[in-house]
């Protein structure tokens, strides 16, 4: 397994990707870059307490799995992840 595969399948296994866009489902390029921005919107989402009921747990999952995988997205390795 690749690690862009990798990435993808843990990423959808985060609970938080179910109450995001999922943007990445039917894609066929660049479907980590699309992963990563819908857990990215659900991240600031979550941490600005506009979804509510959210585990802290949750947040950092998403956080640490970000970083991981930002380096292989194509349009997402310069966003800074702010907090």
């Amino acid at each position: 397994m690749s690690i862009i595969e990798e990435g993808i399948e843990t990423g959808r296994s985060l609970s938080l990707y179910e109450d995001s866009e999922q943007t990445d489902q039917g894609k066929e390029e660049l479907v980590l870059d699309y992963l990563w921005q819908s857990l990215y919107d659900i991240y600031k989402l979550a941490h600005f307490g506009i979804l509510e009921d959210v585990e802290r747990a949750e947040i950092d999952a998403v956080v640490v799995w970000l970083g991981k995988y930002q380096p292989y997205t194509e349009n997402y390795k310069e966003i800074v992840i702010p907090f």
